[in-house]
């Protein structure tokens, strides 16, 4: 009978009379997990087996000297570099500490045992150096420096890296194909790289496609909204995090953020023209005059610890029009509503299109809120007026109300209006001969078909075509000032231009996916790009480097703003969860959470730079608080699902912790009952009848303004 059971016993089972070893027993249940598709515990086990399996053996594989520390650097490369380019991105990013820990264990391990250990290291340095210098170039400036063993207990580089952990997030895809990856390859390299992760990293696997907002709680084993959720950034806790110094030291590029200064003849002219103003209509009761508001700007321009000189960013000599949108600009900033939290409700004017059917992309209001345009995938754009009036045109013969510019031979990505300010006073078409046409002059649109182009407002036509981006280009931003623009692309690139120019003035690289999002500084010296490797650089527009790298989104960057003081970085991930940045430091401020997944698509700052409008994909508009700083591990009080066939009444009273009481959910649909977690610092929350939120806007006079496109039934 025994014979028989030993008979029938599976391959690689022990005897009944033997033991059943640690390695067999650990086989047996991945071979189990794997038949019924455990596969995160699966990959989870193999790699605290094969931990195992090198601590047991003291002749093994991690300190044997024939496998080379570089030979596991180029095993790690050549398979990252093979690997399915859904994960590469992400992968691509893990060589760094990867090749940071081999160069400093290869010095600290191998050359005693080997003559030419030292060369053996510095070959390695040499042949990798280039490819991370253009985001490390500081690291390894002072990574070149360490040649001895000694060295590594005296550079502050190497001490950072030894005695502290690299922390770093993986889908939970990539960790799985890494897993498998290190697990094949043990015996010819892998091991190495496997104790380099088990001894020096930070390793976290992060599920990004599940549904439910509890699955990152569960796989990190914490409570939500606390200090280790997520990490504050990748890479070593206090060695730069979330930037990039492009100098050659370890001092962040120090970044001047304040305005651009008037050029001294606009400053005379302006001053000339709101004295006159003063006189004509002098200020009523406490309110201050144009003039006195005026000096109290320049005052505040020249505090600034880190002034730009106007000479910095060229632009072309001001004309009548520059002087009378800064004269309206002093008059908006002397008139505006002051928000107080504490005492008033903001509202917001919401625009629907109906009978669109799905073909609208993107949305833009103008400057002076008196247009609004859509670009569609049925490869034309039009433009309405607000209020239905007929279209401002050269002509002055213009009897619609809207209008369709046609040249694109793609669906429209995205659409920008060049800069412009509301004048009451003045003229109000191009055709005009009594006072100055502030509104929008220009429209730019970007396009499938690889172009950005260029339409005059008041004849309507085409006027210019800007081809350099080698794919479709996903977004493009006007400047503040309106003559440099931005642009966004496929290729992994965006493109500087100017609007004078048929070829663009920079272009900048470095994100290792396409580019989806851009966005200027106010200043106009500094610009923003976001793509899918879930990075956001800030380059300047003088040189073209970048001067800040941010990396702790979890999910595709899908919008940006930066903040009128120009301070403050604002970023929003199809997760829902927006970020916001504080660009002197370099460093994440907090997160902001309320809006379901499926994208928040537009972001807008107030006037003051202390409030943020949102609106999304789950048919609700926000508002935010973005001085208010939550508590360090607090948790988020859950008030209930919002999106597409929900209905979310706030208005309740404040509770102590500012969050919001009182808010009564009703949803509909399957998912009825799940919970959704909003953040303490969001002020309302404005939901919509099955209205995707395309676009928002706080006007200069800090009214909101939301536009979407219906989706429900006839």
């Amino acid at each position: 009978m025994s014979q028989a059971r030993n008979d029938a016993a599976p391959p690689g089972a022990p005897s009944a009379g033997g033991q059943m070893s640690q390695q067999n027993l650990n086989q047996i249940v991945i071979e189990y997990l794997s038949k019924k598709g455990y596969t995160r515990t699966e990959a989870i086990l193999r790699v605290e087996s094969a931990s195992q399996n090198t601590d047991t053996n003291s002749n093994g594989i991690i300190t044997a000297q024939s496998v080379k520390w570089e030979k596991a650097m180029e095993l790690m490369e050549r398979w990252v570099e093979t690997v399915l380019e859904i994960y590469k991105p992400e992968l691509q990013r893990l060589l760094w500490p990867i090749f940071v820990y081999a160069y400093l264990k290869s010095i600290n391990e191998d050359w005693p045992h080997r003559p030419d250990g030292i060369a053996q290291a510095e070959q390695m340095f040499s042949r990798y150096k280039n490819r991370f210098e253009a985001e490390h170039a500081s690291d390894l400036n002072n990574l070149q420096n360490v040649r001895l063993k000694e060295h590594l207990s005296e550079s502050n580089i190497a001490k950072a890296f030894l005695d502290n952990k690299y922390r770093f997030t993986l889908s939970s895809g990539a960790f799985a194909q890494l897993v498998y990856f290190l697990e094949s390859k043990l015996g010819v390299g892998g091991a190495q790289i496997l104790k380099i992760v088990q001894e020096n990293m930070d390793l976290k696997s992060l599920d990004r496609v599940a549904s439910d907002h509890n699955v990152v709680e569960k796989i990190l084993g914490r409570s939500a909204m606390s200090s280790q959720w997520p990490a504050e950034d990748e890479g070593i806790p206090g060695h730069n995090p979330g930037q990039y110094a492009g100098a050659p030291s370890s001092i962040m590029t120090k970044l001047k953020l304040g305005p651009l200064p008037l050029e001294p003849l606009l400053i005379e002219d302006v001053m000339a023209e709101i004295e006159e103003e003063d006189t004509r209509e002098p200020p009523i009761g406490a309110r201050s005059s144009l003039a006195n508001e005026f000096r109290n700007k320049i005052k505040q321009e020249e505090l600034d610890d880190n002034p730009l000189n106007r000479n910095d960013l060229p632009l072309p000599v001001s004309k009548a029009r520059d002087v009378a949108m800064e004269v309206l600009k002093i008059k908006e900033h002397r008139d505006r509503f002051k928000i107080d939290l504490e005492k008033d409700k903001l509202s917001v004017c919401m625009f629907t299109f109906h009978n669109t059917q799905d073909t609208v992309n993107c949305v833009a209001i103008s400057g002076d809120n008196n247009l609004i345009a859509i670009g569609t995938s049925e490869h034309y754009i039009r433009v309405f007026t607000a209020d239905g009036s007929p279209m401002p045109s050269v002509s002055g013969e213009q009897k619609d109300a809207s209008a369709r510019l046609i040249g694109h031979s793609g669906p429209i990505f995205n659409i920008s209006f060049s800069p412009a300010i509301d004048n009451p006073n003045g003229a109000d078409a191009f055709a005009s001969e009594t006072g100055i046409y502030t509104g929008p002059e220009w429209l730019l649109s970007c396009s499938a078909d690889c172009t950005v182009r260029l339409w005059h407002l008041g004849m309507m036509k085409q006027m210019m075509v800007y081809k350099a981006h080698l794919g479709p280009v996903f977004d493009v931003q006007w400047g503040p000032f309106g003559h440099y623009f931005l642009t966004a692309g496929h290729d992994k690139k965006a493109h500087l231009w100017s609007t004078s120019k048929a070829s663009p003035l920079r272009w900048f690289v470095g994100h290792d996916t396409p580019v989806d999002v851009c966005c200027f500084h106010p200043n106009g010296v500094y610009a923003f790009t976001a793509a899918s490797d879930r990075t956001i650089r800030m380059f300047s527009c003088l040189s073209g480097s970048c001067v800040r790298l941010f990396t702790s989104h979890t999910g595709y960057p899908t919008a940006m703003a930066c903040s009128p003081t120009g301070k403050v970085l604002a970023s929003a991930d199809d997760n829902g969860v927006i970020l916001l940045w504080d660009l002197a430091l370099g460093k994440l401020i907090k997160r902001m959470k309320g809006h379901d997944r499926g994208g928040v698509w537009s972001l807008s700052w107030n006037a003051e730079g202390n409030m943020l409008l949102s609106g999304g994909s789950d048919g609700t508009v926000r508002l935010w608080d973005t001085l208010k700083m939550d508590n360090i591990g607090q948790q988020s009080k859950i008030v209930g699902e919002g999106g597409l066939g929900t209905r979310v009444d706030v208005g309740g009273a404040t509770g102590p912790t500012g969050t919001t009481t009182g808010v009564n959910t009703t949803t509909q649909g399957k998912k009825k009952g799940k919970g959704l977690q909003v953040s303490a610092d969001q002020v309302s929350a404005f939901p919509t009848k099955q209205t995707p939120v395309k676009f928002v806007k706080f006007t200069r006079m800090n009214m909101g303004i939301a536009v979407g496109c219906y989706q429900g039934g006839a």
